[in-house]
């Protein structure tokens, strides 16, 4: 995943439009004309980096295999697949 990112799930993501004609898509509404990619100290941005983290942590169980049976944090309601199903709830768009 990339270091900048959009949350679509996000309550406060916003489309402006000005009175110029123009339109600006994926805009922080909790900010000044900020968008959602750039800002990077929101709590669900937060959260983001926390899935990541977790949905990464159990890689180094076994190179056979991402999930391991014995593993507490890599089984069924276990941290990584936790992390994955936050992750794939908030619907993170990468951006360039």
């Amino acid at each position: 995943m990339s270091n900048k990112y959009i949350i679509k799930a996000c309550p406060n993501l916003t489309t402006s439009h000005y009175g110029t004609g123009e339109t600006i898509h994926n805009q922080c509404g909790l900010t000044d004309d900020d968008l959602c990619a750039n800002c990077t100290y929101c709590k669900l941005k937060q959260i983001v980096e926390l899935c990541k983290a977790a949905s990464e942590f159990c890689r180094e169980c076994s190179k056979e295999a991402i999930y391991q049976v014995d593993c507490i944090e890599c089984t069924k309601g276990g941290r990584a697949e936790l992390g994955t199903e936050i992750l794939q709830l908030l619907n993170i768009e990468e951006v360039e």
